[in-house]
């Protein structure tokens, strides 16, 4: 049993695809194909069931998944030990951020974290926060800086960085500026623009409505909050969105029973090692707290 074999195993059980896989691991399908054949060989057992149009995970190799990770992430935590013992800060650093985080909080961190630290070959991907807990949970990422979720996961470490303060925000020529005072009741009479549902942010903002039974009037959801502010700047309705993202045509609507603000920061695996890329990574941040608060 080989470490590629298992990469492949891991990979092609996540995406449910060999063709998925093949481009994640820079392979060609037929290799991929073979890696995971030859795993079945050597087991002497089927771990796929290849539909016409899916893969799925025999009972064998639903068995397998989780060993095989925990193998994977071994493997990758005494690779770290060891690259610490020099206490050099060299290697591979695989990050995510939320795509309001990284174009607000991090361009200035990363820049400084690529000059101190050339060695570090550093990889970055924009996810939603809750898609990318799910990343380090299963060791794909080694660190994440995301909208914390508002339950802790007994895998995960959470660390707060910033305090984002969410106001509710429309066009400068919305109807509601001539409305006050404003009211969470009259809020819900107005179309909104929400975040995708299941989202952390989007249960920030609707947790005080639940509270007194108010029932928000989404007209329409949107993946990310750039987005998000197109739609408010545009007046196709009102939403609640962070300080950072009012710039004219927008303006603040003061509801003064509704205070909201969502933690930012860090997450990574309870169990894992860190490396000393990742340590070097922590430090930079946790010294930009009181800066950026």
């Amino acid at each position: 049993m080989e470490l590629s074999q298992l990469q492949a195993f891991v990979s092609v059980a996540q995406n449910s695809s060999f063709s998925i896989t093949a481009e994640q691991l820079h392979l060609t399908q037929p290799a991929i194909s073979k890696r995971i054949s030859s795993l079945e060989q050597q087991l002497n057992c089927e771990l796929f069931h290849r539909l016409s149009h899916q893969v799925q995970l025999t009972e064998t190799g639903k068995c397998l998944f989780p060993k095989a990770i925990k193998i994977l992430q071994d493997v990758e935590d005494c690779k770290r030990f060891l690259q610490q013992l020099d206490g050099k800060v060299a290697g591979k650093l695989t990050i995510a951020s939320s795509h309001h985080i990284g174009l607000h909080r991090l361009p200035e961190i990363l820049k400084s974290y690529a000059k101190k630290y050339p060695e570090v070959e550093l990889g970055f991907q924009f996810l939603e926060s809750e898609q990318a807990c799910e990343a380090v949970r299963l060791g794909k990422i080694e660190l994440a800086v995301i909208t914390l979720p508002l339950e802790q996961d007994e895998k995960l470490l959470t660390s707060k960085l910033w305090n984002d303060p969410l106001y509710c925000m429309v066009n400068d020529d919305h109807v509601m500026n001539n409305i006050s005072p404003m009211t969470m009741e009259k809020l819900v009479s107005y179309p909104m623009l929400l975040p995708t549902k299941q989202t952390y942010t989007t249960q920030i903002i609707e947790q005080p409505f639940l509270n007194k039974n108010l029932k928000l009037n989404t007209s329409m959801t949107a993946n990310d909050l750039e987005s998000l502010r197109m739609l408010v700047e545009i007046g196709l309705g009102w939403s609640i969105l962070p300080s950072s993202m009012l710039r004219p045509p927008l303006k603040i609507i003061p509801v003064k029973e509704l205070k909201l603000s969502r933690n930012l920061g860090l997450v990574r695996h309870r169990d894992r090692s860190l490396s000393s890329s990742a340590k070097a990574m922590i430090s930079l941040l946790e010294s930009s707290r009181n800066f950026n608060n």
